[in-house]
């Protein structure tokens, strides 16, 4: 027991000691299958130190992070509850509990735990901004950001919360893209890659419009990340995506395709497209420097593309 305590101390501080972009970044390989099981060794362990507390409620701070990021508001309340718990000072987790209430509509809870973020830290202006901002909403009547009520909402809280089978069983029947789509979610965070490829394939084939946000390159084995047939799969049918969010393309892990970061996180505002991003990849996985060239004739500000085509023309 002391020997597994170790080592889900160890996990839990090598994420705890970066920022939220590398846990995430390290997809669902990292985050469910080694991050969240050696929170629940720590959690289900009696009389930790305050220090284990501390970094406890960081590392669940991350996993609530990694729920908002891929749309499951409940799984984010349920982690950051857990996160409070573990550290009722920690200011900053209790306004991201604060404000995931106010998104999915419940504005009384999250005022009120936002007003308890401000009794422990009157400075903290993120409580300040966000109260003000709820506060608002509640006088407009306007809608809240999320629905979890909704269907589809049900199957992304299923998937955060490792219920895969309950996700496929939902979704058996239905045989648009989307339920490809999330399909192919549930069998990534398995690390099932035959069935997850086989998902994706029969996206190819289909002719209804479709968005892959960041939860998909999330849960995106790496080996499908790795495969050019992959790429060249979805630049055959790029026309029907209006997104595909990839953040080894882009640097960015927000879901909108005007941006590209570069190494030090300064953004530019260049018009990425899906098709631009399958290109991307292809060049990188062909080695084609003529393509990565024709990446950058259309975005000459596109930073991974010009470090990409440095690469290649060595």
């Amino acid at each position: 027991m002391n020997q597994a305590l170790e080592q889900a101390r160890e996990v839990v501080t090598r994420a705890t000691d970066k920022p939220f972009r590398w846990s995430y970044r390290k997809g669902s390989r990292w985050v469910d299958a080694k991050l969240r099981p050696a929170v629940r060794l720590m959690q289900a362990t009696p009389l930790l130190e305050e220090a284990d507390r501390k970094n406890l409620s960081d590392a669940l701070q991350i996993i609530g992070d990694t729920h908002d990021f891929n749309e499951s508001p409940l799984a984010a309340i349920r982690a950051y509850q857990d996160a409070c718990n573990q550290d009722p000072s920690n200011t900053r987790v209790r306004w991201d509990l604060g404000d995931m209430y106010y998104k999915i509509g419940e504005d009384d809870v999250g005022c009120k735990v936002l007003r308890e973020c401000l009794q422990i830290d009157p400075d903290c202006e993120e409580s300040l901004n966000s109260l003000e901002e709820v506060q608002e909403i509640i006088r407009d009547g306007d809608q809240s950001l999320h629905d979890p009520t909704h269907e589809w909402w049900q199957v992304r809280e299923w998937i955060s919360e490792g219920h895969g089978a309950m996700a496929i069983k939902w979704l058996k029947y239905k045989r648009s893209s989307y339920a490809c789509l999330y399909r192919a979610r549930v069998f990534g965070m398995l690390q099932d890659v035959e069935r997850c490829w086989e998902q994706w394939r029969m996206i190819f084939e289909k002719d209804d419009e479709i968005g892959a946000d960041q939860s998909d390159r999330f849960y995106r084995p790496r080996q499908l990340q790795e495969s050019l047939k992959y790429w060249e799969g979805l630049r055959q049918c790029a026309d029907r995506f209006h997104v595909f969010h990839d953040w080894s393309a882009t640097g960015s892990l927000c879901n909108l395709f005007m941006v590209a970061h570069d190494k030090c996180g300064r953004s530019t505002q260049i018009n990425i497209q899906p098709v631009d991003v399958f290109d991307f990849h292809i060049a990188r996985l062909s080695r084609d420097s003529r393509k990565a060239e024709e990446l950058l004739e259309r975005h000459p500000d596109w930073y991974q593309a010009n470090r990409l085509h440095i690469r290649l023309t060595r």
